[in-house]
């Protein structure tokens, strides 16, 4: 083949399907308790001998999973302005953004980071197909909280069918399901407040 080009097998392999499901505060030692958590995912995806988080606070740990960097670098070091939260972080340069650009459809479900929504609660991050981001501070209730739905401002109520972790489990699941008929390789984020303690 030409110089610097992917071998053939390389350029006709399936891409995968890529879903992230990020808990908010949980810890490892939490699983052992939840047999059903271990069955249907833990035991049947990826799973690391060691993880590291180089800054553990949320809005700098959630900027170095879109960009792959260190805080120093993406210059995401707080939950907060002005050296943190969604503001702080540039967009344009994130992991949606290269995933769209290789040609997955991206989705993201839920949290994001501190302060989204702030400005403009309509506004969509780039690289996102599909967008259900819950506008910062309603993303601390499980019930009574609005989400941007693909650009339009959607507000869940108190009743039980409101409750947040089903409602995103309930979007999660319609978008698998109909990406995968699709046949395009698509990547999923959602971001569940729980177990975080709401505010």
């Amino acid at each position: 083949g030409a110089a610097g080009a992917p071998p053939a097998a390389s350029v006709s392999a399936k891409r995968p399907n890529i879903v992230v499901l990020m808990t908010d505060d949980q810890t490892v030692e939490s699983l052992r308790v939840m047999p059903n958590v271990k069955r249907l995912l833990v035991d049947r995806g990826a799973t690391f001998d060691s993880s590291y988080a180089s800054f553990p606070l949320c809005c700098p740990s959630r900027a170095t999973f879109l960009t792959g960097q260190y805080a120093h670098n993406h210059g995401v070091l707080s939950n907060h302005p002005p050296e943190g939260g969604y503001y702080a972080l540039d967009n344009s340069n994130t992991l949606p953004v290269w995933l769209q650009r290789s040609g997955y459809v991206t989705a993201h479900i839920g949290r994001y980071l501190n302060g989204y929504g702030n400005r403009d609660p309509a506004e969509i991050p780039a690289g996102w197909s599909e967008w259900y981001g819950a506008i910062n501070n309603s993303a601390f209730g499980f019930y009574d909280y609005t989400l941007n739905e693909n650009g339009r401002l959607v507000t869940y109520g108190k009743n039980p069918a409101a409750y947040q972790t089903d409602v995103y489990a309930q979007k999660a699941v319609e978008i698998v399901r109909r990406r995968a008929a699709a046949g395009e390789p698509f990547f999923l984020s959602v971001g569940f407040l729980a177990p975080h303690a709401t505010e």
